[in-house]
């Protein structure tokens, strides 16, 4: 049977979901929950653009219902994008049950830039669903590069604030993500707040 996708935007939600319905009739318990949050280096990317998409179809296919969660980007101001996973999180587990949903089988995705929100949900205890599993594909999970293995910055560039030596992740992450802020690096490093919560 075909798949089924629909986006819904929530009355609580500053950006919209996409579910991808699962082609199987619901389990007695509800339909296992894999949660997508996408990369796009937290000003591109999509929802519904995912190279996982093949994946996603299969599971799907296998009876899991899929939230594809979206977040401000472009122009947005830190932290609102995690706002806004945290936002759907939430929704989820208000609205789950209507759904059809498992929500003791519930596993977080993230990519890339949605890896480094998921690590942070994750660190900091910030979601109201507790995940069966966690799988980050390449996250972000240094964008200060504190560990020195990104690309550094060969010159000065003043009006770009570019400092000879300076790692272009962080200055991308800074001034891009951040808004020159370095206030809020603090509420924004998966492993700093990872070390915390391991502790």
């Amino acid at each position: 049977a075909p798949i089924r996708l629909e986006q819904i935007l929530p009355s609580s939600l500053q950006a919209p979901l996409d579910l991808w319905w699962p082609s199987v009739p619901a389990p007695r318990d509800g339909y296992p929950v894999l949660f997508l949050i996408h990369g796009g280096a937290w000003r591109g990317g999509h929802r519904r653009c995912s190279p996982q998409a093949p994946v996603l179809q299969a599971l799907a296919a296998a009876g899991f219902l899929i939230i594809s969660c979206e977040y401000r980007r472009r122009g947005a101001q830190w932290p609102v994008q995690l706002e806004d996973c945290k936002a759907a999180l939430e929704w989820l587990d208000e609205e789950g049950a209507t759904l059809g949903a498992d929500l003791s089988d519930v596993s977080i995705l993230g990519t890339s830039a949605g890896g480094h929100l998921a690590a942070l949900l994750l660190a900091r205890g910030a979601s109201p669903i507790r995940f069966r599993a966690a799988l980050l594909c390449y996250p972000a999970l240094d964008p200060a590069d504190r560990s020195g293995s990104t690309v550094k910055s060969p010159f000065n560039c003043s009006f770009l604030r570019v400092q000879r030596g300076m790692s272009f992740m962080a200055w991308f992450f800074e001034v891009f993500v951040l808004g020159c802020d370095r206030q809020l690096w603090e509420c924004a490093e998966p492993l700093q707040a990872l070390k915390s919560a391991s502790r």
